[in-house]
């Protein structure tokens, strides 16, 4: 199986969904897109428990981005972000971030698409909000 968390965060929407017909969420099985995430939002309300699978699936995303930038700097490559040690976000951190960015973007007159996966503007939000100031260091 590919993407086992997202099958069951898929799994987790849809019992929700049903259970909440006014959800009507329109998942594909890609990614979860900015549509999902703001049709989820709408509903999480009345449903906290919808909104945590999104939660969890927001904080995989940024645990994955982490990762990758890790692997980079080990490898003597430029990693995406360098976010300080010691600090630690949490999904909450990570929403408020895709809203800034996505509003961010649409004022500038260059808003996401409703099909864009939620990682797109939580990775350059992430990349603003922790540059790397300096270069890999040198393999050895």
């Amino acid at each position: 199986m590919k993407h086992p968390v997202l099958v069951l965060l898929l799994v987790a929407l849809a019992s929700s969904a049903a259970a909440q017909p006014e959800a009507n969420l329109t998942l594909n099985t890609g990614a979860f897109t900015l549509k999902d995430y703001w049709q989820t939002r709408k509903v999480a309300e009345r449903n906290v428990r919808l909104f945590a699978g999104v939660e969890a699936y927001i904080q995989g995303i940024a645990d994955g981005l982490s990762i990758a930038s890790a692997v980079a700097a080990l490898e003597s490559r430029a990693p995406a972000l360098c976010v300080p040690k010691g600090l630690t976000l949490n999904a909450e951190n990570y929403k408020d971030m895709i809203d800034d960015q996505v509003r961010e973007r649409l004022n500038a007159g260059h808003p996401f698409k409703d099909t864009d996966p939620i990682g797109i503007p939580l990775f350059l939000a992430l990349v603003k909000a922790f540059p790397c100031t300096s270069a890999p260091p040198d393999k050895k």
